[in-house]
């Protein structure tokens, strides 16, 4: 699938989209701004996986803590909304890993499908 960025419902948003399948980080924004929601699609999975949203420009996976986490069920999809947005301060990168702690580097076996909703 790759990286797309689709223009947001509301004004001044944008649609975030990719399909990972390892544990490499991902960009998310390069300046500051805030979350709306996350989706996050683990159906082609049969462990639960975790997002790890970094507040950080060069975040090292398994080293530097995330700012956010969130978790999705195996085989299953989840959607966290946040209608005020939550701030970061800096760039916004992330990762799916198999493990919900701070040093876990596991990726997903299979593609996870996430989906951030950014105003910057």
């Amino acid at each position: 699938m790759g990286r797309s960025t689709i223009a947001g419902s509301y004004i001044g948003t944008h649609v975030i989209e990719e399909s990972v399948s390892d544990n490499s980080i991902q960009s998310g924004d390069t300046s500051s701004g805030s979350i709306y929601s996350v989706y996050i699609d683990n159906t082609a999975n049969s462990s639960a996986m975790y997002v790890k949203l970094f507040e950080n420009a060069s975040p090292t996976l398994g080293t530097t803590d995330p700012g956010f986490l969130f978790s999705v069920g195996a085989s299953s999809t989840i959607q966290y909304n946040f209608p005020q947005g939550i701030a970061y301060s800096t760039a916004l990168k992330w990762a799916v890993v198999q493990g919900g702690t701070d040093d876990n580097t596991t990726g997903p076996g299979s593609a996870v499908i996430v989906r951030i909703t950014i105003s910057t």
